[in-house]
């Protein structure tokens, strides 16, 4: 198993998305999971208003990829939710902290521009289904 792959489980919070500074009262639950499964991670979370899953990828060196058949995700229109999904669609890399074990997730477009900051919130993450 990669590093990242091992760093990478638990349930992440943002705290900055598509350059723009959230806080608490921006969050409305929102978060990212991430649990092992074999050389890829099963992604689960929610944008604050709908709820998300899929499979990606991450290699050694950090490259990232959502793997087919994509995000699957609930529809609903709310007026706080977070563009999860583009940040994702967009993601190419990710970085963990300056160094490891920082707990900081940051994630990174084909042209290494930051695309979203998150924050460890636990390393203990429950399985759960999509709706």
């Amino acid at each position: 198993m990669n590093t990242y792959n091992t760093e990478l489980q638990g349930t992440w919070v943002p705290s900055e998305l598509l350059g723009a500074l959230l806080t608490p009262a921006d969050l409305h639950g929102a978060h990212l999971s991430f649990l092992s499964a074999g050389a890829d991670l099963t992604l689960q979370g929610s944008d604050g208003c709908n709820r998300l899953s899929g499979t990606v990828h991450v290699d050694q060196a950090g490259a990232f990829r959502v793997t087919p058949p994509g995000i699957a995700t609930t529809l609903m229109a709310c007026p706080h939710m977070l563009a999860f999904g583009t940040m994702l669609s967009q993601a190419r890399y990710v970085a963990l902290g300056p160094t490891y074990k920082l707990n900081t997730l940051r994630f990174f477009n084909a042209e290494h521009q930051p695309l979203g900051l998150f924050h460890l919130k636990t390393k203990d993450v429950a399985r759960t289904g999509m709706p």
